[in-house]
């Protein structure tokens, strides 16, 4: 029999991930591994996406708050050398959201590598609004 984890042990990982636990303290804390967890985490976020393309469309929003998130992959960009860029994407990483400002929703997302030659946000929901015409929410390309 393949491992399989508990559909308890999975909603235990899903939830500590929600509330943003780390995926070592909730491999910690769920006792699993960390190969399951991030398996589990692209799984989930698959099924969310296809979610979200499918249902989140047209939304007749009348105020619409554009922000955007920065982070890093493995390691900020300042100390990206070139044998870490050849094991695999590391760097600093913006997030781009629209979310309908009474109910919160993420109407669209993007990340990307670079700070788009920071874009003013009107002109990011003007292309959002006017790619949302012919797809959905998610990954629209700057």
């Amino acid at each position: 029999m393949a491992n399989v984890i508990s559909a308890a042990k999975k909603i235990a990982v899903i939830s500590a991930l929600v509330e943003g636990c780390s995926v070592r303290s909730t491999v910690r804390m769920a006792g699993v591994s960390k190969g399951a967890v991030l398996r589990l985490l692209i799984s989930v976020g698959n099924a969310c996406a296809e979610y979200q393309d499918r249902v989140i469309r047209n939304v007749a929003a009348k105020r619409v708050q554009v922000d955007e998130i920065w982070s890093f992959v493995g390691c900020k960009e300042k100390n990206v050398t070139a044998a870490k860029m050849e094991s695999g994407i590391c760097g600093d990483v913006w997030t781009f959201t629209a979310i309908e400002a009474q109910t919160k929703l993420v109407i669209s997302f993007t990340c990307t590598t670079t700070f788009a030659g920071f874009i003013r946000p009107c002109e990011l929901l003007r292309r959002w609004k006017r790619e949302s015409a012919s797809m959905s929410g998610r990954f629209m390309r700057l």
